[in-house]
């Protein structure tokens, strides 16, 4: 419930709105994480689910929003995934969780799973600079 910044005019809702999760990968990080995965039977879905906040774990209030990833390789969205919101999330070691995510969204079901969104395979999407993830509301429907 936001109600924090009342200071700022921002009004009170009922409920924080579910979100997605932009992670931008340049093609080093895109190579080293397919190195690592190589040798298993869907290398782009072990290091999709591999999920970090950055210096730290994806945080449980985090969690509990998050609805989609959206994976962007060199400027350009290479997938968007869902998130199991009933979904297990498993700690590894260190910064890394590993995350309930689907199979690859087509265009079509994400037009309809998350309708306004309007991000899909294949268009581009430019991080501001020194962004390696970003959280998008994806509004209070979910």
């Amino acid at each position: 419930m936001r109600n924090q910044f009342e200071e700022l005019g921002l009004p009170a809702t009922q409920h924080d709105p579910d979100c997605a999760m932009v992670i931008y990968r340049n093609s080093r990080t895109v190579e080293e994480l397919e190195a690592e995965f190589a040798g298993t039977e869907d290398p782009d879905f072990e290091m999709d689910r591999r999920l970090s906040a950055g210096p730290a774990r994806v945080p449980a209030v985090r969690r509990e929003r998050l609805r989609a990833v959206v994976y962007v390789h060199d400027g350009v969205i290479a997938r968007v995934r869902t998130v199991d919101k009933t979904g297990a999330w498993e700690d590894l070691p260190g910064l890394h969780s590993l995350a309930p995510v689907s199979a690859p969204l087509t265009a079509a079901r994400i037009d309809k799973t998350f309708p306004g969104l309007g991000i899909h395979p294949r268009d581009k999407r430019e991080p501001r600079w020194g962004t390696w993830r970003e959280y998008i509301d994806l509004g209070t429907e979910g």
